[in-house]
């Protein structure tokens, strides 16, 4: 079967081989629970054209665990978009929100040997369990093609690239639900 989110859920274990099986366990029970999950929003999407400034802010929803650290990860097409810095932060892509003053910024850079990725990672942090969407920052391009372009949330373990959470409670990394890429298309100026 099935259980949606807040749903009560029963089950029990079975061993077996080709020979022998095992009688069940006891029947316990576990409540399902939502994971913390990433967001981007790209703001204005729809008036974007070569030259203009595109603004997208990343977001978390700690859901059902309390946070004390983020590390968020993000490809972009730097063929249709060019970074731009946050020349107050050194040059950081991301520019950290604001409400985020006690976190300690542990990354925010290029990835290494790849212009087209950004890494941010945040500690102490007390974010607490619920549904509202915490903003991290804002990452800011110029629109710079005609062309497709993307911006992804990665989950790339074999590059250490990993976009994770970690819980108040536990100290445990969590993988959160990461929402599909946030595609959008740069139009030619008229």
């Amino acid at each position: 079967g099935s259980a949606a989110l807040g749903d009560t859920f029963y089950y029990y274990v079975q061993a077996g081989n080709a020979v022998l099986q095992s009688l069940p366990s006891d029947t316990v029970r576990a409540l399902s629970q939502p994971s913390p999950f990433f967001e981007i929003e790209v703001v204005d999407e729809a008036r974007l054209s070569v030259g203009d400034t595109l603004k997208v802010k990343a977001f978390i929803t700690p859901a059902g665990q309390g946070l004390v650290g983020v590390s968020l990860y993000l490809s972009f097409a730097d063929s249709a978009l060019q970074l731009i810095p946050d020349s107050t932060a050194g040059n950081a892509p991301f520019r950290v929100a604001a409400g985020l003053e006690s976190a300690a910024v542990l990354e925010n850079r290029l990835h290494r040997g790849a212009a087209h990725q950004l890494d941010l990672s945040l500690g102490g942090l007390s974010l607490q369990a619920g549904v509202s969407p915490v903003l991290l920052g804002e990452v800011w391009f110029l629109g710079r093609g005609d062309s497709l372009a993307f911006l992804a949330i990665d989950d790339e373990p074999e590059r250490n690239r990993r976009s994770a959470v970690v819980a108040t409670r536990t100290g445990e990394l969590l993988l959160p639900f990461i929402a599909a890429d946030c595609n959008f298309k740069n139009f030619r100026l008229a």
